[in-house]
């Protein structure tokens, strides 16, 4: 159905040195679920999924980290995804790609400001002018 809110609880985030070139690997992953009750959105409450999460940017050269753990909460079907969860340890394919790219949309731009600010390698492509070479007359 829809995720509805996300939280960041902690960052970490440390620059160790420069490189000149640098590998980056942007890695979430689901820490645990937990089924809770949502009041207010509905005439009676509605199962939702505390899904809580990392977000781990690691560099290759280890030139720096950054870590970002929050939690977001999704309305769905919460009976059958928690059932899936305490069995597998997995959300069903179709909320595990919901939730994934929610927080991939939501942290990133985060990761990307924290990393520029601490002067780590850029975690996405940065787009890049270049000059227009001159045509020689002859």
């Amino acid at each position: 159905m829809a995720v509805i809110g996300l939280t960041i609880d902690k960052i970490e985030a440390e620059r160790k040195g420069a490189a000149p070139r640098v590998e980056v690997k942007l890695t979430p992953s689901i820490a645990d679920v937990e089924k809770s009750k949502l009041e207010g959105v509905a005439e009676k409450p509605r199962d939702v999924l505390i899904v809580k999460f990392s977000f781990d940017v690691s560099f290759n050269p280890d030139v720096g980290k950054l870590k970002i753990d929050g939690n977001l909460v999704y309305m769905g079907d919460a009976d059958k995804a928690y059932k899936e969860w305490q069995k597998n340890k997995k959300l069903p394919e179709n909320i595990n790609t919901e939730v994934m790219n929610f927080i991939f949309r939501s942290v990133t731009p985060k990761a990307f400001f924290i990393a520029n600010e601490l002067q780590l390698p850029p975690i996405l492509p940065v787009p890049r002018i270049a000059r227009a070479e001159k045509k020689q007359e002859g």
